[in-house]
Protein backbone atom coordinates (compact mmCIF):
# COMPACT_ATOMS: atom_id res chain seq x y z
CA UNK A 1 0.00 0.00 0.00
CA UNK A 2 2.83 2.41 0.86
CA UNK A 3 4.52 1.68 -2.48
CA UNK A 4 1.36 2.63 -4.37
CA UNK A 5 0.90 5.86 -2.41
CA UNK A 6 4.56 6.75 -2.88
CA UNK A 7 4.33 6.11 -6.62
CA UNK A 8 1.18 8.22 -6.85
CA UNK A 9 2.82 11.08 -4.93
CA UNK A 10 5.92 10.92 -7.11
CA UNK A 11 3.82 10.94 -10.28
CA UNK A 12 1.78 13.94 -9.09
CA UNK A 13 4.93 15.82 -8.12
CA UNK A 14 6.59 15.05 -11.44
CA UNK A 15 3.51 16.23 -13.36
CA UNK A 16 3.32 19.38 -11.24
CA UNK A 17 6.93 20.30 -11.94
CA UNK A 18 6.64 19.46 -15.65
CA UNK A 19 8.79 16.34 -15.64
CA UNK A 20 5.97 14.22 -17.04
CA UNK A 21 3.67 15.55 -19.75
CA UNK A 22 1.17 12.70 -19.67
CA UNK A 23 0.12 10.05 -17.20
CA UNK A 24 2.22 6.88 -17.10
CA UNK A 25 0.98 4.20 -19.47
CA UNK A 26 -0.68 6.67 -21.82
CA UNK A 27 2.42 7.63 -23.76
CA UNK A 28 1.60 5.07 -26.47
CA UNK A 29 -1.78 6.68 -27.02
CA UNK A 30 -0.33 10.17 -27.28
CA UNK A 31 0.79 10.21 -30.93
CA UNK A 32 -0.24 13.72 -31.87
CA UNK A 33 2.37 15.79 -33.62
CA UNK A 34 2.24 19.55 -33.33
CA UNK A 35 2.83 22.14 -36.01
CA UNK A 36 4.62 25.39 -35.19
CA UNK A 37 1.31 27.12 -34.54
CA UNK A 38 0.30 24.49 -31.98
CA UNK A 39 -2.44 22.89 -34.10
CA UNK A 40 -2.72 19.13 -34.07
CA UNK A 41 -1.25 17.77 -37.28
CA UNK A 42 -2.16 14.13 -37.02
CA UNK A 43 -4.83 12.15 -35.17
CA UNK A 44 -3.86 9.10 -33.18
CA UNK A 45 -4.52 5.70 -34.74
CA UNK A 46 -7.24 5.01 -32.18
CA UNK A 47 -9.00 8.27 -33.01
CA UNK A 48 -8.79 7.51 -36.73
CA UNK A 49 -10.31 4.05 -36.20
CA UNK A 50 -13.10 5.52 -34.06
CA UNK A 51 -13.75 8.16 -36.71
CA UNK A 52 -13.90 5.55 -39.49
CA UNK A 53 -16.22 3.27 -37.55
CA UNK A 54 -18.45 6.20 -36.63
CA UNK A 55 -18.68 7.18 -40.32
CA UNK A 56 -19.65 3.61 -41.21
CA UNK A 57 -22.30 3.59 -38.48
CA UNK A 58 -23.67 6.93 -39.66
CA UNK A 59 -23.81 5.64 -43.23
CA UNK A 60 -25.61 2.47 -42.11
CA UNK A 61 -28.07 4.46 -39.99
CA UNK A 62 -28.87 6.73 -42.94
CA UNK A 63 -29.33 3.71 -45.20
CA UNK A 64 -31.48 2.04 -42.55
CA UNK A 65 -33.51 5.20 -42.09
CA UNK A 66 -34.20 5.42 -45.82
CA UNK A 67 -35.51 1.85 -45.88
CA UNK A 68 -37.09 1.46 -42.45
CA UNK A 69 -39.96 3.30 -40.87
CA UNK A 70 -42.08 2.78 -37.81
CA UNK A 71 -45.28 0.96 -38.64
CA UNK A 72 -48.31 3.20 -39.00
CA UNK A 73 -51.58 2.55 -40.81
CA UNK A 74 -50.73 5.40 -43.21
CA UNK A 75 -47.27 4.02 -44.00
CA UNK A 76 -48.77 0.56 -44.54
CA UNK A 77 -51.39 1.95 -46.95
CA UNK A 78 -48.73 3.93 -48.86
CA UNK A 79 -46.49 0.86 -49.14
CA UNK A 80 -49.39 -1.23 -50.44
CA UNK A 81 -50.35 1.48 -52.94
CA UNK A 82 -46.78 1.59 -54.28
CA UNK A 83 -47.12 -1.94 -55.64
CA UNK A 84 -43.51 -2.62 -54.63
CA UNK A 85 -42.42 -5.38 -52.26
CA UNK A 86 -42.13 -4.40 -48.60
CA UNK A 87 -41.77 -6.09 -45.25
CA UNK A 88 -43.65 -5.68 -42.03
CA UNK A 89 -41.05 -6.61 -39.40
CA UNK A 90 -41.78 -7.34 -35.74
CA UNK A 91 -38.79 -6.32 -33.63
CA UNK A 92 -38.38 -6.39 -29.87
CA UNK A 93 -35.90 -4.13 -28.08
CA UNK A 94 -33.07 -6.09 -26.51
CA UNK A 95 -33.75 -9.16 -28.66
CA UNK A 96 -30.45 -10.58 -29.99
CA UNK A 97 -32.21 -12.30 -32.89
CA UNK A 98 -33.89 -9.01 -33.90
CA UNK A 99 -30.50 -7.25 -33.78
CA UNK A 100 -29.02 -9.92 -36.08
CA UNK A 101 -32.00 -9.60 -38.38
CA UNK A 102 -31.47 -5.83 -38.57
CA UNK A 103 -27.84 -6.43 -39.60
CA UNK A 104 -28.99 -8.85 -42.30
CA UNK A 105 -31.54 -6.30 -43.51
CA UNK A 106 -28.78 -3.66 -43.66
CA UNK A 107 -26.86 -5.97 -45.99
CA UNK A 108 -30.00 -6.30 -48.13
CA UNK A 109 -30.37 -2.49 -48.28
CA UNK A 110 -26.81 -2.20 -49.59
CA UNK A 111 -27.70 -4.39 -52.60
CA UNK A 112 -28.85 -2.20 -55.54
CA UNK A 113 -31.43 -4.85 -56.46
CA UNK A 114 -33.34 -3.94 -53.29
CA UNK A 115 -32.93 -0.18 -53.38
CA UNK A 116 -36.71 0.36 -53.21
CA UNK A 117 -37.39 -2.16 -50.44
CA UNK A 118 -39.24 -0.68 -47.47
CA UNK A 119 -39.51 -2.22 -44.02
CA UNK A 120 -42.24 -1.12 -41.64
CA UNK A 121 -41.17 -2.01 -38.11
CA UNK A 122 -43.78 -2.96 -35.53
CA UNK A 123 -42.68 -2.50 -31.90
CA UNK A 124 -43.14 -6.03 -30.56
CA UNK A 125 -42.94 -4.79 -26.96
CA UNK A 126 -45.74 -2.24 -27.16
CA UNK A 127 -47.94 -2.70 -30.24
CA UNK A 128 -50.23 -5.57 -29.25
CA UNK A 129 -52.99 -4.36 -31.59
CA UNK A 130 -50.80 -5.01 -34.67
CA UNK A 131 -49.53 -8.29 -33.24
CA UNK A 132 -53.17 -9.43 -33.19
CA UNK A 133 -54.02 -7.81 -36.52
CA UNK A 134 -51.17 -9.63 -38.31
CA UNK A 135 -51.52 -12.77 -36.16
CA UNK A 136 -47.88 -12.69 -35.05
CA UNK A 137 -46.72 -14.45 -31.90
CA UNK A 138 -42.94 -14.23 -32.20
CA UNK A 139 -40.46 -11.38 -32.49
CA UNK A 140 -38.26 -11.51 -35.57
CA UNK A 141 -41.23 -12.23 -37.84
CA UNK A 142 -41.06 -10.82 -41.38
CA UNK A 143 -44.19 -10.57 -43.49
CA UNK A 144 -43.55 -9.83 -47.16
CA UNK A 145 -46.15 -7.91 -49.14
CA UNK A 146 -46.26 -7.09 -52.82
CA UNK A 147 -48.86 -4.40 -53.21
CA UNK A 148 -52.06 -5.42 -51.44
CA UNK A 149 -51.12 -9.09 -51.13
CA UNK A 150 -49.25 -10.91 -48.39
CA UNK A 151 -46.74 -13.08 -50.22
CA UNK A 152 -44.90 -14.90 -47.44
CA UNK A 153 -44.06 -15.05 -43.74
CA UNK A 154 -40.94 -16.04 -41.90
CA UNK A 155 -39.72 -15.99 -38.33
CA UNK A 156 -36.18 -15.73 -37.09
CA UNK A 157 -34.33 -15.21 -40.38
CA UNK A 158 -30.95 -13.68 -39.51
CA UNK A 159 -28.98 -14.21 -42.73
CA UNK A 160 -29.26 -11.79 -45.63
CA UNK A 161 -29.23 -14.68 -48.13
CA UNK A 162 -32.31 -16.21 -46.47
CA UNK A 163 -34.13 -12.88 -46.45
CA UNK A 164 -33.23 -12.37 -50.13
CA UNK A 165 -34.70 -15.82 -50.90
CA UNK A 166 -37.92 -14.78 -49.15
CA UNK A 167 -38.10 -11.64 -51.30
CA UNK A 168 -37.41 -13.53 -54.54
CA UNK A 169 -39.99 -16.18 -53.63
Amino acid sequence: MKKINTLALMTCAAMTFGVLTSAPGFAADDKMMMKNDGMAMEKSDAMMEKSDSMEKMDKMEKMEMSHEAAFTSEAFSEAQASGKPFFVAFHKKGCPMCAEQKQALNAIYADPAYKDLKVLVVDYNNDTANLKKFNVGMQGALILYKGQNEVSRSAGLVKSADIAKQIKG
